[in-house]
C-alpha cells in the first residue's frame, strides 16, 4: 500500500477515534464536547445539517492533518513502527490541547449563533463527584467574558 493511502487511512482512523472520544465526553455529561456539530454550525445556518457538514469538515481536516503528522514524524525520526505511533500519539495530545483552546475561542466567541453554543469547557452540572480539575474548569468558565 502506498504512503499516501496509509496516511489517508491513518487520518480516518485517528479522526474516528477523536470523534468517539468527544462523543463519550458529551454522553458522560462531564462537558459539552460536541465540536462536530459546533463546527458545522459555522458553515450552515440550518440546524438540520450541522452534524453532516461538521462531520465531513472534521474528517477532511483530519486527513489533511495526518499528512502534517507524517511530515513532522519523518523530520523528527523514529526507529520503529511503535516509535512512530508513540510519537504520533504525543504530537496528537499537544495538538488536541492547543487546538481545543483555539476551537473554544473560534466557535464559542465568534460563532454566528453565539447564544446557542456553549464553550466546550463549560460543565453541564455540578455534582458531588467533581474533582479539582472540573472545579478548575468551572472557574475558567465563570471567568470567561460573555
Amino acid at each position: 500500500m502506498s504512503t499516501f493511502l496509509i496516511t489517508v487511512l491513518a487520518g480516518l482512523i485517528a479522526t474516528s477515534g477523536m470523534s468517539i472520544l468527544m462523543w463519550a465526553i458529551t454522553r458522560s455529561g462531564v462537558a459539552d464536547a460536541d465540536m462536530i456539530r459546533a463546527i458545522g454550525t459555522i458553515f450552515t445556518r440550518s440546524e438540520k445539517s450541522t452534524f453532516t457538514v461538521g462531520l465531513v469538515t472534521h474528517y477532511i481536516v483530519g486527513v489533511i492533518i495526518a499528512f502534517a503528522y507524517v511530515a513532522l514524524i519523518s523530520v523528527i525520526g523514529y526507529s520503529s513502527v511503535a516509535g512512530a505511533i508513540g510519537l504520533g500519539f504525543l504530537i496528537s495530545v499537544a495538538h488536541g490541547v492547543a487546538f481545543g483552546f483555539v476551537l473554544v475561542i473560534a466557535v464559542a466567541e465568534h460563532h454566528p449563533w453565539r447564544d446557542s453554543v456553549k464553550p466546550a469547557w463549560r460543565l453541564r452540572s455540578r455534582t458531588s463527584r467533581d474533582t479539582s480539575s472540573t472545579a478548575f474548569l468551572s472557574v475558567l468558565s465563570s471567568a470567561s467574558p460573555e
